[in-house]
Formats: structure tokens, C-alpha cells, sequence
């Protein structure tokens, strides 16, 4: 309990502050020869005034915590380097029928073979858009169903060239995709929806693989895909991104040569950007995954 020697001291401070302060409405309330109803008006005022000042200093509080970025676009002459479009090619013949008939012929534990090998096939030309097409079979376990997917799919022994380099050959990553399995080039994120990788039972950071940049002085620069022995769709993306069923893509037949022209734009941001949170600046880099089964974080992921 206060004194009340205290409480003396106490408002003497008080109305001193009032007196002597520079905040307009506080000498008013103060001042003695004010008339009780024109000091209640004076603190009415004041403390309309102290709220909407405390409802701005949130609100502006709040948008530096949640939206402190501001988005501009400018030239940077010094990034010369344009990373190639990336291309995922998805084959249209998904599964190998004469390896499929040899292997349920081996397999003399089946009780149903025709029903089995409908399975493997539905299972194999599986993609988001024919979920509910899968034939019904109780004789495989779910955790088998990528090993048999793989298995039996249509293998492509794909090789790609450049004119960049000296005719090097680029690497082609298998990759499972909402198309089925698909293979991709100049990929950041492919090998984490690979076979090995999920076989693994690993959620760790690869280490980012070189991707296959240009620049202006390399001129018009093109890549070979070689081996293309079937039917299929090429899909074109960026480096960290899958594809899924709304990518541009290009359905191509079977012993066609086909030419396709791009024109590429990187848009990167500043350094400064990564030392913000990702509710501050409302995106993710790859790396910041929230997903609860894939370690890496895409628009498509």
C-alpha cells in the first residue's frame, strides 16, 4: 500500500509532467483554471489520440514482420549466366509387355496371372489423372508397388548433347513424376523423386548437382536428346520445379523429329532476401521444405 506521502509525490509528478510536457492536450488537462467538463473533452482527446497511434504502430509493426519486402525488377549486368530450361520427358509407352509375360510365366506361386498382370500394368501407366483406374489385387504389398513400377517400365537409354560444350554429354536423371516415371535434364530437384533415393529411406540435402548454364556470348544454343525409341511428352520447367499435370508441355509420336525453340529469362533474388523468414518474404527457397515427406519445397512439391 502506497502512503500517502507517496501518493503526494506521486501526483506532483505527475501533474509537473502534464505542465511542462510538449504533447499537445496534456497542459490542458492539467491546467488549473480549466473547466471540469473541457478537461474530461481534453482527455477524451488525448486518449483517442494515444489509440490510434498504439493501432498504426501495430499495424505497421505487423507489416515489417509479415510483408517487408519490397519487389522490384532491374537489369543486372553482371549476371551474364541464364540456366537452360530444364525438360522432363515422359515416354507414352509406359510398360514392357514381353518382359511382364516372362516374369508372371516364372512366377509359379500366382494364383491368377491375367489378373496380376493387369495389375502391373495399371500399376506401371498409373498418373494423376487415372488414379481411380488401378486394377484392384491383394497379392502385392503397397511398399512393392515402386519397385515393380520401375521394374517393368519402358526403359529409356536417353543421352543429350549440346552445342555449348564441345559436344559433351549431359546427364539424364530418372525420376518419378504425376506422368509416371520420366526423365529429366538439367534438373535441381529430380533426383529426390528418384528410385535410389526413396529406396534409401533418406530425407537429407543432396549435394546440388552443376546445372547447364548460357549466356548471351554462347550465341543460339540447342541440346540433342538421342535414343528416343518411343512416343512421348516433353515437358519444360524450371530448375527447381516438377512438373505435374498443368506444366507446358509437348506431346510428341514415335520417329519424329521435332524442334522446339525457348527463350529463357532467370529472375533471382538478393542476397538479403534469404535472411528473412519465409512467412516475411511469403516464399520458399528449395531447401526450406515444410513438407512432412519430401525435403525439398517446389510450387509443385
Amino acid at each position: 500500500m502506497m502512503t500517502k506521502t507517496t501518493k503526494t509525490k506521486l501526483f506532483r509528478f505527475v501533474k509537473t509532467f502534464f505542465d511542462t510536457s510538449t504533447i499537445h492536450g496534456f497542459q490542458h488537462i492539467s491546467h488549473p483554471h480549466r473547466h471540469p467538463f473541457e478537461r474530461l473533452l481534453w482527455l477524451l482527446l488525448v486518449a483517442t489520440a494515444a489509440y490510434g497511434a498504439s493501432v498504426l504502430s501495430g499495424l505497421t509493426i505487423t507489416r515489417y514482420a509479415e510483408n517487408p519486402t519490397v519487389i522490384s525488377m532491374e537489369r543486372d549486368r553482371f549476371a551474364w549466366n541464364t540456366t537452360f530450361p530444364p525438360i522432363t520427358v515422359c515416354p507414352s509407352s509406359k510398360y514392357d509387355a514381353a518382359k511382364l509375360d516372362d516374369y508372371a510365366d516364372q512366377r509359379g506361386d500366382l494364383a491368377n496371372k491375367s489378373l496380376y498382370k493387369a495389375f502391373v500394368k495399371s500399376l506401371v501407366e498409373t498418373n494423376y489423372l487415372n488414379l481411380d483406374k488401378i486394377v484392384e489385387y491383394d497379392g502385392v504389398k503397397s511398399e512393392e508397388y515402386a519397385e515393380l513400377i520401375r521394374m517393368f517400365s519402358v526403359k529409356m537409354d536417353l543421352e543429350v548433347t549440346n552445342s555449348a560444350y564441345k559436344e559433351r554429354f549431359l546427364n539424364v536423371q530418372e525420376t518419378f513424376t504425376e506422368m509416371g516415371i520420366c526423365y529429366s535434364f538439367n534438373s535441381a530437384l529430380a533426383a529426390y523423386n528418384s528410385f535410389d533415393y526413396w529406396r534409401n529411406g533418406s530425407r537429407d540435402l543432396l549435394q546440388e548437382s552443376e546445372l547447364f548454364q548460357v549466356n548471351p556470348l554462347d550465341g543460339e544454343v540447342f541440346v540433342s536428346f538421342i535414343n528416343l525409341s518411343v512416343g512421348y511428352t516433353v515437358f519444360f520447367h524450371g530448375p527447381y520445379e516438377m512438373i505435374d499435370v498443368a506444366s507446358k508441355h509437348q506431346d510428341v509420336t514415335s520417329n519424329k523429329f521435332v524442334q522446339i525453340y525457348l527463350t529463357a529469362l532467370t529472375i533471382f533474388s538478393s542476397e538479403r532476401t534469404k535472411r528473412l523468414d519465409a512467412k516475411q518474404r511469403k516464399c520458399r527457397f528449395y531447401y526450406e521444405s515444410n513438407l512432412p515427406h519430401f525435403p525439398v519445397y517446389s510450387y509443385a512439391a
